[in-house]
């Protein structure tokens, strides 16, 4: 097996990032098609305490627990493995996927860059954790399609999404509330 370089590894953290891309653009989808404001900030405030912090972190951590990887990962043929090419314990994963990945992103990222001037490839988490990233197959032009076609699809979803925001009883809803709250020119005038 092959030490996964920083190329593609770039590629299929992209994947994962488009992903929860596409899963943003189809909450926002959900929130513009609420009736009223009410339901969108449940929807809103569900989404992002619930949904999208403990169950992406679970993603990450159970996706590379059971499969050697996430979905970016495995699409591009890369695999997480420990420096004995075995199986990581569970909780050197979730060490790795958590504070590992903070770790690595605490001086701009400087951490990820690691990979490019590495002997071994690993980024500060990889040696953090005893981790290293392998390539069984090189996926790398079906990584950059798939990552491109996440990103339009996704776009496109932001772009309908707007589109009927602009028109829906929500947006009406929320410039009358904003109106109420902020003072107009006219009324300011009056003050003085």
């Amino acid at each position: 097996m092959k030490k996964a370089d920083f190329k593609i590894r770039l590629v299929a953290s992209l994947i994962d990032s488009f992903i929860c891309l596409l899963l943003f653009a189809l909450l926002y989808w959900d929130i513009v098609n609420q009736p009223d404001l009410p339901g969108a900030f449940a929807d809103t405030i569900l989404a992002l305490t619930i949904l999208f912090n403990p169950v992406l972190i679970l993603y990450s951590v159970l996706m590379t627990y059971y499969f050697g990887g996430t979905l970016g990962k495995l699409v591009t043929g890369l695999q997480i493995v420990a420096e004995d090419h075995k199986k990581l314990s569970f909780q050197r994963i979730f060490f790795r996927q958590t504070i590992g990945y903070s770790f690595s992103w605490i001086f701009f990222g400087l951490g990820y860059y690691a990979i490019v001037k590495d002997p071994n490839k690993q980024a500060w988490h990889d040696k953090a954790a005893g981790s290293r990233v392998v390539q069984e197959d090189n996926l790398l032009f079906q990584g950059i399609l798939l990552s491109l076609l996440l990103l339009i699809a996704s776009t496109y979803i932001f772009i309908q999404a707007t589109q009927i925001f602009t028109q829906s009883p929500l947006n009406k809803e929320i410039q009358l509330l904003n109106s109420s709250l902020m003072p107009s020119p006219a009324n300011n005038k009056k003050l003085n």
